[in-house]
């Protein structure tokens, strides 16, 4: 995803300001060049034109435009998707969902989750994200310790969730047991591959 079309993914600016807009947001959506436009059952692509360019422009077709950004965080209608944790096992895929409840749905917990969060400008986003997708927990770009981060935003999750939902803390595990090793899902694959990349993946795909 790192290396997908600029113009739908990566960070936007809205993401790294001080309070998130959601005009801003919107903005991008209309200003990002669509992929397709649906009509009728038919599918016309989208020739670079824009929501703006499109003079019989409905709802519907700002929806087909949200499904096409590619951004970390996107709203969708009725919810906000959260893409860094793609194709994982399904106990990942629960951690996941336990993690932002966990952080999200306590008023208390939220505001110490956005607390912790690292004030970044768009660049350094990008060089951070970068240095994850390279060295995982252990990355450090920008003065940032990711390991201790995401530690203190796992304790914040459970917190949270003893809170809104207990008898869901233990989704969290799988996560706060790989953050208490300080490993990544890519780094125990990683090891029991040997460093072969067609162990490697075949490892990915039987997880």
């Amino acid at each position: 995803w790192l290396e997908t079309d600029a113009d739908r993914s990566g960070v936007h600016s809205s993401a790294v300001m001080p309070e998130f807009s959601l005009a801003a947001f919107v903005e991008r959506v209309f200003a990002t060049p669509l992929i397709f436009v649906n009509r009728g059952g038919s599918v016309e692509v989208g020739a670079g034109r824009t929501l703006r360019q499109v003079e019989d422009a409905t709802i519907y077709d700002f929806a087909d435009a949200l499904s096409t950004i590619f951004t970390e965080a996107r709203i969708r209608p009725g919810y906000v998707e959260m893409r860094s944790a793609d194709s994982s096992s399904s106990a990942d895929a629960l951690a996941v969902i336990a993690l932002w409840k966990g952080l999200t749905w306590d008023a208390a917990t939220l505001d110490a989750a956005l607390g912790l969060a690292p004030s970044l400008n768009a660049q350094e986003f990008v060089e951070l994200q970068g240095d994850i997708a390279t060295r995982a927990l252990a990355a450090r770009a920008v003065g940032i310790d990711v390991l201790s981060v995401a530690r203190a935003a796992g304790a914040l999750a459970a917190q949270g969730l003893s809170r809104v939902a207990p008898d869901e803390a233990r989704y969290l595990e799988p996560l706060l047991s790989r953050l208490h090793d300080g490993v990544a899902p890519a780094d125990i694959i990683l090891r029991d591959s040997g460093g072969d990349v067609r162990r490697a993946m075949s490892l990915w795909l039987v997880k």
